[in-house]
């Protein structure tokens, strides 16, 4: 079981300081995501963790002995990285590019054994590039080549496994499959740290989450504990809704385009529900209106985005007639609005109550069917 730490890891490269007594801990069975801007020094630290760079206070650890101080074939016994680019200039098989992995284990005239054909076998089996093994390395894919050196670094059998934007040429299935390998790997006591850009995928896969901002750490802990809305603007410079995915769970991170004001000091109420005026919200909060909500169900699509925006929300017990307290003071909100916007929200017997005298008081149209339903503006 192995650990790898960052100690107040500090670096200046030509008067500028890139890193400033960051500290973080890898271990075993744990998956550790850094995120951050760009320009944050996240690729920077991973280089330290890694040995390929020394910082100029603070230090790197394996297994509390210094990084800086171990040769560079006892580090790639127990450490592997896989840097952002992988170019090679020559033509070599995929298989011997995977087998370059086993170097820290041979001595300097051992030539492979079988227990090195097989860690390159398991390793380009379980990335799926077993396939490709005698194809030219210079001849794949982007995608293909990325999933390679990743069997290149797992051919190593490390115990320390350094990716930096390990998924940033793969598709869709293969960014799962990667994330997924590295977890399950993980899960067997290998441990894991990745330098991520998607928020989302990081939140899915990572156990805790290092946010960098500025080269200074701005946040560590689990995605639910790093991903929240004020971490998002002061890292990012970006509005951004986080929320509990619906399949998986984990938290989800929605930003915002850039806000432009233009309806600032504008009050509008918007009648919503069923998750239809989900849209409309997030364009009338972006323009700086001053929105009011309801009457909605508890826990309704809307409800939920709207509270979550800051907007105050009118709600009601699902499945009940509108409270007449509540529509007394919907009536109130509905008088103090420049502007009233109906989302085509499915009508029932609960909803009667709205018809008249709410949604027809300032001329908009009342009734279920799609010749009734006032456009939202966009």
């Amino acid at each position: 079981m192995s650990q790898i730490t960052a100690r107040a890891v500090s670096l200046e490269l030509a008067g500028r300081r890139i890193l400033d007594a960051v500290s973080l801990q890898g271990g075993a069975g744990r998956f550790t995501g850094i995120i951050g801007p760009n320009g944050a020094g996240k690729s920077t630290l991973l280089k330290i963790l890694a040995g390929l760079l020394r910082p100029t206070a603070g230090e790197a650890l394996l297994n509390n002995r210094p990084v800086a101080r171990l040769t560079a074939r006892a580090l790639a016994r127990e450490v592997a990285y896989l840097p952002q680019e992988t170019q090679v200039a020559f033509a070599f098989p995929a298989w011997e590019v995977v087998m370059m992995g086993r170097h820290p284990h041979l001595g300097r005239f051992r030539a492979e054994g079988p227990r090195d054909v097989e860690a390159v076998r398991r390793a380009m089996a379980l990335t799926g590039t077993l396939h490709l093994a005698e194809q030219p390395v210079t001849t794949l894919s982007g995608g293909e080549r990325q999933m390679t050196f990743l069997a290149k670094s797992l051919a190593q059998e490390p115990n320390v496994l350094l990716l930096d934007e390990p998924t940033s040429a793969l598709d869709l299935h293969h960014q799962l499959r990667a994330l997924n390998l590295i977890r399950t790997l993980c899960r067997e006591g290998m441990a894991a740290i990745a330098v991520l850009h998607d928020l989302n995928l990081a939140a899915r896969y990572c156990d805790e989450l290092v946010l960098l901002c500025r080269g200074r750490v701005l946040a560590m802990g689990t995605p639910a504990e790093v991903l929240t809305p004020a971490n998002l603007k002061e890292a990012y410079g970006v509005t951004a809704l986080v929320r509990a995915d619906p399949v998986t769970g984990c938290p989800q991170v929605v930003a915002f385009d850039e806000e432009d004001g233009s309806l600032a000091g504008r009050r509008i109420h918007v009648l919503a529900g069923g998750g239809a005026a989900g849209p409309t919200l997030a364009h009338l909060f972006r323009r700086g209106a001053t929105v009011s909500v309801g009457p909605v169900e508890e826990r309704d699509p809307d409800a939920l985005l709207a509270s979550a925006l800051g907007m105050p929300v009118l709600t009601y017990p699902a499945f009940h007639h509108v409270p007449d307290g509540v529509l007394q003071e919907v009536a109130r909100w509905l008088d103090q609005a420049d502007l009233i916007l109906a989302a085509p929200v499915p009508l029932g017997p609960a909803t009667a109550p709205l018809e008249q005298p709410l949604w027809g008081r300032r001329g908009l149209p009342v009734g279920p069917g799609p010749e009734n339903q006032a456009p939202l503006p966009h």
